[in-house]
């Protein structure tokens, strides 16, 4: 199925692409910039560069237009700030991050229905860029204040809250494994697996296994990594992610 959907998306991003320009020309931007992100993410992984640059260009273009602070503008800077990031630009990526993560914060958590969770989500962004831009140690405080409010808006009943508190501590785990500190990274992953497989979220468990097989290897404990590995490996088999499954083999390789 996986395949078949990839041929799907490949066969259809220039119809995507006309169909947004359609859009565009109804100069709505609050539809645009949406329509324009979703599609910039499905277009990204399949190195269309020229579709890619046509559709960042209307994004960007598009996101000037918007009016005050909002959830479409906040996603338009995310975007952004991403793409910046799958470049190797970490410089700029970091002060846009730090930028989006102060604007949110200026703007409050009553700016619009969403602000509260993407506040949270602005400060996992900035220890995301700061722990790919070798600043591991950096990126622990914006962790765990992204895990922090996540937590809260999870216990509040917010269930995509819950996954993103899983993840900041799973991304926590990734900057203890970056510094050498073994035991504190595999007892986070041990909890974000923890926690994914009581939301039922089989991809993260299988992401985390396979992190938790990286810290096993840092620690020179081979048979617990392979087994790690190996569960990742079943899991996304199951999933049918034959990218992942590639990383997996590695792993066991």
């Amino acid at each position: 199925m996986h395949g078949l959907h990839l041929i799907y998306r490949l066969l259809n991003c220039p119809i995507s692409c006309g169909l947004l320009e359609l859009v565009q020309a109804q100069d709505d931007p609050e539809r645009t910039v949406p329509l324009a992100t979703s599609l910039e993410q499905l277009i990204a992984p399949l190195g269309k560069a020229h579709l890619l640059t046509r559709v960042v260009a209307i994004r960007e273009a598009e996101a000037k237009k918007l009016g005050g602070w909002s959830h479409t503008r906040f996603i338009s800077s995310k975007t952004q700030i991403e793409r910046l990031l799958g470049s190797g630009n970490f410089q700029q990526a970091y002060q846009e991050a730090q930028a989006l993560l102060d604007q949110s914060l200026q703007a409050g958590e009553a700016a619009y229905a969403a602000a509260a969770y993407n506040i949270a989500l602005a400060h996992i962004l900035l220890g995301r860029v700061l722990r790919m831009g070798s600043a591991s140690e950096a990126a622990l405080q914006p962790i765990d204040e992204a895990y922090r409010r996540f937590q809260q808006l999870a216990d509040q009943g917010n269930k995509s809250a819950a996954g993103m508190a899983s993840t900041s501590l799973s991304e926590k785990g990734y900057c203890f494994l970056l510094l050498g500190r073994y035991e504190e990274a595999a007892s986070l992953y041990k909890e974000s697996i923890n926690r994914a497989e009581n939301l039922k979220d089989n991809r993260m468990v299988a992401v985390g296994k396979g992190q938790l097989g990286w810290v096993y290897l840092g620690q020179k404990r081979y048979g617990e990594a392979l087994q790690a590995y190996r569960e990742a490996l079943q899991i996304f088999t199951d999933l049918g992610e034959p990218s992942m499954l590639a990383t997996s083999w590695h792993q066991i390789a």
